[in-house]
């Protein structure tokens, strides 16, 4: 409508009603709302932000202002606890670069499982579509989808590979970004294509695994100009406008009100052993010794790892222990096995991806690597049988004293909190298979989550433990990307090397909408390779402490 429109209307005493002026006005408003207001995606989500998200949000918002008359970019790790709405945040940034036309191709890039939930998010709290790439493709489908999730594991296939890195994006969005560890291929998938966006994302709730190198390799995805500095107080002054850290103690409600009751410290269970235990871990360690000697003096790199895996699960449980035992016995008879010249790089690298079936089937073929030959070998087989016999004999008498601790503790809680629920933690499915067998002949309902199963058995073993069963059951697969806050109770049957598997595991319970206190039981033996679990751990903690300072999370806390 012209001016002159306008003036005839008023003329002829013509006016329009005024419910329809006042919608026309408060579109036109909302139209320019993002003009003078940082925030207005708040005023449209399906969502209920808490302060913090809403602090986050517009710090990354600012990061736009003009500088010298260029226009700034939103680069930024955001590294909140476990629990704490990162996907909300990220969300809130998304939507308020496509209204404001800001961006019109962003990515997504997650671990497989996580997909179908970063789509549902997207769409139900912020009415976005973003499309799943995933299997078998044809052309270029990353050209023609301007808002597309991806795995992280894309890299592993050249072609994928290559289609993606001759597009371009205008943001791209890596979750769970700890996984990217420099020398990795998914590492150098993500330099590149940080070189080729404007605008970059980083979240994880542990972006610091003790190791400086891996966190600085983070960091250089954001900004390839950081430095580190060993001073703390320097450190923590470089990355704080490139890098977003806030624990649950720290979340308030919009009026104050502390949002998570306060984190109790770890608790230790220590483990003493019978005389029967005693001679059979003594023997397991003379043994270990002797043919880490050798391996030693062979460069046998295989034999000594497979020597570790041995030692790791003998001290998670003796059943899991006698497995191995009984598993290594099995491939060193074998006429002939294939280790394969890469397969303890292998190993490793499904160590640090969290993929544990691949873990595992590394682990069994690792398990039959010796560097024993002739008279040794013979020596090595009858080691093997004697421990073999001296664990059978000890599951025959149930002389098992981590056990029997655990079982004592679980009826106690049982007893006090009838209603509280248990998570339990394992590295090791035939320990998992072990405590569901005996906990099951204890009477109590069981559910499990182990690596291998789809996004949608595991939601249903979730459902399952919410409303039927006592306790949960979890290898590392239960310890990413499951809330779990209707259970207020994490043990954690054996430590992890790496303290960040703690923290994802307690951010399975201690999240957002937890009505309890929150209980953490670190099961600890006399066995001297926990004792070596515990040192590095503490070492890998302080490095963490020297970037984090007090936001660094304490996930052993008596042991230290």
């Amino acid at each position: 409508m012209m001016w002159d429109d306008v003036e005839k209307k008023y003329q002829a005493n013509d006016f329009d009603d005024l419910t329809r002026l006042k919608l026309s006005v408060d579109a036109y408003r909302l139209q320019l709302k993002y003009l003078y207001d940082p925030a207005s995606v708040v005023s449209i989500g399906k969502i209920d932000p808490l302060p913090h998200q809403i602090e986050a949000f517009v710090k990354m918002m600012n990061m736009l202002r003009y500088h010298g008359g260029i226009e700034g970019r939103i680069r930024m790790l955001i590294a909140d606890d476990v629990g704490l709405g990162k996907t909300i945040t990220i969300g809130l940034v998304v939507k308020e670069l496509l209204l404001r036309k800001k961006i019109e191709r962003a990515l997504i890039i997650c671990p497989s499982g996580l997909q179908i939930q970063w789509k549902e998010e997207m769409k139900d709290k912020f009415n976005e579509d973003f499309e799943i790439i995933r299997g078998q493709i044809e052309d270029n489908p990353y050209l023609t989808t301007n808002k597309a999730i991806i795995s992280v594991d894309t890299c592993r296939s050249e072609t994928k590979r290559e289609l993606i890195m001759g597009t371009s994006w205008d943001l791209i969005i890596f979750d769970e970004a700890h996984k990217l560890k420099p020398g990795s291929l998914r590492y150098e998938f993500g330099l590149d294509l940080s070189k080729r966006t404007k605008h970059m994302l980083l979240a994880t709730a542990t972006p610091h695994d003790g190791k400086v190198e891996n966190f600085m390799g983070i960091m250089k995805l954001i900004d390839n100009d950081l430095e580190y500095s060993s001073d703390s107080v320097e450190m923590q002054r470089y990355l704080e406008p490139i890098m977003i850290r806030r624990l649950k103690e720290a979340i308030v409600d919009f009026r104050g009100k502390q949002v998570f009751r306060n984190r109790a410290s770890p608790c230790t269970i220590q483990v003493d052993y019978t005389p029967e235990e005693d001679e059979f871990y003594t023997k397991i360690e003379d043994y270990v010794k002797t043919y880490y000697g050798i391996a030693e003096k062979s460069q046998k790199s295989t034999a000594i790892l497979a020597l570790y895996i041995l030692h790791r699960r003998v001290s998670s449980s003796i059943e899991a222990g006698v497995k191995s035992l009984i598993k290594r016995k099995e491939r060193i008879l074998e006429p002939y096995v294939n280790f394969e010249a890469d397969k303890e790089l292998d190993y490793l690298d499904y160590l640090d991806e969290g993929d544990e079936l691949k873990k595992d089937h590394a682990e069994d073929v690792l398990l039959g690597a010796t560097a024993s030959t002739g008279g040794e070998l013979k020596a090595e087989l009858k080691d093997l049988d004697e421990l073999i016999e001296i664990g059978k004999q000890l599951l025959i008498n149930e002389n098992d004293s981590k056990y029997k601790k655990l079982i004592g503790m679980i009826d106690e809680l049982h007893k006090e909190h009838p209603e509280d629920k248990i998570i339990i933690f394992t590295e090791f499915k035939d320990t998992l298979h072990f405590l569901q067998k005996k906990l099951l002949a204890n009477d109590f309902l069981i559910s499990k989550i182990t690596g291998g199963m789809t996004i949608e058995e595991k939601k249903e073993q979730s459902r399952l433990f919410e409303k039927r069963s006592h306790i949960l059951l979890g290898t590392e697969a239960a310890g990413e990307g499951l809330n779990l806050q209707f259970a207020n109770i994490a043990i954690n049957y054996e430590l992890p090397w790496n303290p960040n598997r703690l923290e994802q595991r307690i951010g399975r319970v201690y999240r957002y909408g937890q009505k309890k206190d929150v209980f953490i039981y670190n099961f600890t033996t006399a066995f001297p390779i926990d004792n070596a679990v515990l040192e590095k751990i503490n070492e890998k903690m302080e490095n963490i402490r020297l970037v984090f300072g007090d936001n660094a999370v304490d996930v052993i806390g008596s042991l230290i």
